[in-house]
């Protein structure tokens, strides 16, 4: 059975993330840091992420932004108002 069109974009997606993230926990690494790198999906991210972060016991979550704001942010909402 072929993946569905979605499927296979999320994984394309995942894959990407997973990547620039590697990276930058390197660099972390490489200045003393470890940092646990780890991709997790879902219909509503800001509770998937809390839901990762309770399984793993984490210490700190640290995200990204897409830098939206004004109108798109209040009808979108923030993923890291959530997690916060």
């Amino acid at each position: 059975v072929p993946e569905s069109l979605y499927e296979t974009r999320l994984e394309d997606y995942v894959a990407d993330a997973r990547a620039a993230l590697d990276a930058v926990a390197h660099r972390l690494a490489e200045a003393g840091v470890r940092a646990h790198v780890d991709v997790v999906t879902g219909a509503e991210p800001g509770a998937a992420i809390l839901d990762a972060a309770r399984e793993r016991d984490v210490d700190l979550v640290a995200m990204a932004t897409r830098g939206r704001g004004g109108l798109a942010r209040f009808a979108a909402g923030s993923t890291a108002d959530r997690v916060v």
